[in-house]
């Protein structure tokens, strides 16, 4: 691999080191860990969209989350060419400390990057991304090779497909997943592109591309795997996930109105080299429009609110022994009035869904879910999401909390849902008028048998931080 630009963590971490510790483990189970701050509290440092991830080393308790993560609601540096919109945060002992701060900036600068991606390989390495610096940029990737202490920013991982008839110009909301079970393990990248048909200039585009890696990202290969789609139907909000057999399952959400979408699914049973045909595998509700000015997004607030919250589905791959076998699961957030409920359907083949199950049915609304499969107990899955249950009767969706099921075989029966926040955050604090932002998504992952859940947290009373709790079931 190519190393360049490579970053001190005392310069990345200088902005921030959290000072709250507790003990992410608890006997005897069932059991919820204490809650703990991972990012700093402060009244100008906004963190959200965390994504979790942990080393598959045998006996490691490495943590790895990666977040949105803004300073006066700008970057972190704040100096041209040299800025980020993204934070990793370190933990070598389960989640009990933390050290973390401004992720270095991806390729040549010209401004902040967001939506960061992570993921450890087999040999412990953590690799850490966020979009490119403009649009002519895209995904990039760094990484912290195990017993290093600076970053490698060191490739950029997709490119523009269909450039004889459409021209694609800007990625966003990316995704990744890593294929361990191989004596090189292949990194895929997923994000969905936006562009003007070179037919018609006027008619904007949009699809879904995954790239992929098997030679430590030393070289990248693109492919599209939805269709093109012309505004105002728009594909968008990928994610995907890689089974124990090799099959690699990306999904997305395809809008066509303000009230319905489709989740659509194409997979790779080569190594990401081609792609089934795209298809509809589910179908989800949207809320209501919401009556917010500088929600650009107020088709997709959460109800009696202005937060901006995302229809999409988080995507785990469970291993049952017994037979040999894969299954694909999915959760995602979907609306029937008057609340909106967390989903969770399993596909065997990544085309027939089950019909989609609720996994919490509770007189409220729930939001940004995460799945995780367990790879020390391949047929164990853990499902988190935020929840606004314990809003007074009055004031609907004001507060809101973490909770969290498991299975233990693979979701066909589920555990009670507990409690994983130990004090509620509350849906008002703003980073402008009319426009709350408590990020598009949320993290989780399983860590020596427990299933952690990385959640931004308001309950400070100060502004929103990276927490993480643990179940152990």
């Amino acid at each position: 691999m190519t190393t360049t630009n490579a970053c001190s963590l005392f310069v990345v971490f200088l902005l921030a080191v959290p000072s709250a510790t507790a003990q992410l483990t608890c006997s005897p189970a069932p059991c919820v860990t204490e809650n703990v701050q991972v990012s700093p509290a402060a009244p100008n440092i906004t963190t959200a969209g965390m994504v979790l991830a942990a080393s598959p080393v045998s006996g490691s308790q490495d943590l790895a989350i990666t977040s949105n993560y803004l300073v006066n609601m700008s970057n972190c540096y704040g100096s041209a060419g040299n800025s980020s919109s993204s934070a990793v945060f370190l933990s070598t002992d389960l989640g009990s400390a933390w050290l973390g701060g401004c992720q270095p900036p991806s390729g040549s600068d010209v401004g902040p990057q967001y939506d960061p991606i992570a993921t450890y390989d087999q040999a412990g390495n953590l690799f850490s991304g966020q979009l490119g610096s403009s649009m002519t940029e895209n995904v990039f990737l760094q990484a912290l090779l195990t017993g290093s202490d600076s970053w490698e920013n060191f490739f950029s991982t997709l490119s523009y497909t269909d450039q004889a008839t459409e021209d694609f110009y800007d990625f966003d909301f990316p995704g990744m997943a890593i294929d361990n079970n191989l004596a090189t393990p292949c990194i895929y990248v997923t994000a969905w592109v936006l562009g003007l048909s070179l037919g018609d200039s006027s008619r904007t585009v949009s699809a879904v591309v995954v790239g992929h890696s098997c030679d430590g990202g030393s070289t990248w290969t693109t492919q599209r795997v939805s269709n093109i789609l012309s505004a105002p139907s728009f594909a968008v909000y990928p994610r995907i996930t890689v089974s124990q057999n090799h099959t690699v399952v990306a999904v997305w959400v395809q809008l066509r109105n303000s009230s319905t979408a489709q989740i659509y699914e194409s997979s790779s049973d080569d190594f990401g080299s081609t792609w089934s045909t795209p298809a509809i595998v589910l179908t989800l509700n949207m809320t209501r429009p919401a009556n917010c000015e500088n929600n650009p997004h107020v088709d997709r607030a959460l109800p009696n609110t202005c937060v901006r919250m995302f229809y999409f589905p988080q995507v785990a791959s469970t291993y049952f022994n017994s037979t040999a076998t894969t299954q694909t699961e999915a959760v995602f957030p979907s609306y029937k009035s008057p609340n909106i409920a967390i989903n969770y359907s399993a596909s065997s083949n990544g085309t027939t869904w089950s019909r989609p199950i609720v996994l919490s049915s509770v007189a409220a609304d729930q939001f940004e879910p995460c799945i995780a499969a367990n790879p020390a107990n391949t047929e164990m899955l853990g499902v988190a999401w935020l929840d606004t249950r314990n809003s007074p009767p009055s004031l609907p969706d004001t507060l809101y909390d973490a909770y969290g099921v498991t299975s233990p075989d693979g979701g066909s029966t589920w555990s009670a849902a507990y409690r994983l926040s130990s004090l509620s955050g509350g849906t008002e604090v703003e980073t402008e008028p009319n426009s709350q932002y408590l990020g598009d998504w949320t993290g989780c992952a399983w860590q020596n048998n427990i299933f952690y859940f990385a959640y931004p947290s308001t309950a400070n009373g100060i502004n929103q931080v990276a927490t993480i709790v643990g179940l152990n079931p």
